[in-house]
């Protein structure tokens, strides 16, 4: 069974109580709503477990969020929030005018890689504490972005939108003759293979000698991006026109 023991994480960023301890129960069945959603999605979820996870009265839920729909949205939102922070780290990409811009957009490309795989496969893996609830916003938001409840639909693909901006741009500034949906194809190609590991990391090390330690994540992220590279291959911009 989860059990919440602390509100670490969630408290000091948008999830008001009128009074600390109202406060505290409130974010205590947030924590315990975001940790069960991940796990078993919106259907598999009631309000009863949730209360029960988190050590409050059930009836905490309907008077802070309305009910078990209110208390999915604000988990939702939340994870929302945390994926849509991490386009914040990624690098800047060049514009179209500045000089070597495919080099920079590759460096962008690896960087960008690299930061998304370290966000989603710490070493180690975290077990508690804050990198595993850290996770599970991820998957939560990943549960919604496969299959989307009218409530928060909105929300995610909001929080969708800028990762796909920002690997499109990318993609077209190493590849100038591509147009915007074989751009777009290409990044969210890209994604699938990043969130592949996120998705079966504790199955993939069993294929191999190698897991995710610290040590080896700088050598996926470059795996990856010179398979995406080699894939991309010269723009066809480089060649001379045909006579």
């Amino acid at each position: 069974m989860i059990t919440v023991s602390n509100t670490a994480g969630i408290e000091g960023i948008g999830i008001p109580g009128t009074a600390a301890g109202e406060g505290e129960a409130k974010s205590r069945l947030l924590k315990a709503a975001i940790l069960l959603f991940a796990k078993k999605g919106h259907e598999g979820v009631g309000i009863r477990e949730i209360a029960g996870a988190a050590g409050q009265n059930s009836s905490l839920i309907s008077y802070h969020f309305g009910g078990k729909e209110g208390i999915h949205q604000a988990a939702v939102s939340l994870a929302c929030r945390q994926v849509e922070s991490l386009v914040d780290s990624f690098p800047a990409l060049p514009g179209e005018e500045e000089p070597d811009t495919r080099p920079r957009a590759e460096a962008a490309l690896r960087e960008t890689i690299r930061t998304f795989l370290h966000f989603t496969l710490p070493a180690p893996p975290p077990a508690d504490g804050e990198g595993a609830f850290t996770l599970a916003l991820i998957k939560l938001f990943l549960r919604e972005l496969a299959a989307p409840v009218p409530e928060t639909e909105t929300l995610v693909l909001a929080a969708a939108r800028p990762h796909a901006n920002y690997m499109n741009h990318c993609i077209q500034a190493i590849r100038p003759d591509l147009d915007a949906r074989s751009a777009l194809a290409i990044g969210m190609g890209i994604y699938g293979q990043l969130l592949f590991f996120l998705t079966y990391k504790g199955v993939v090390p069993s294929f191999g000698k190698a897991g995710f330690a610290e040590a080896s994540l700088a050598s996926l992220a470059d795996h990856l991006t010179d398979f995406v590279l080699r894939g991309l291959g010269p723009s066809q911009s480089a060649f001379p026109p045909e006579e």
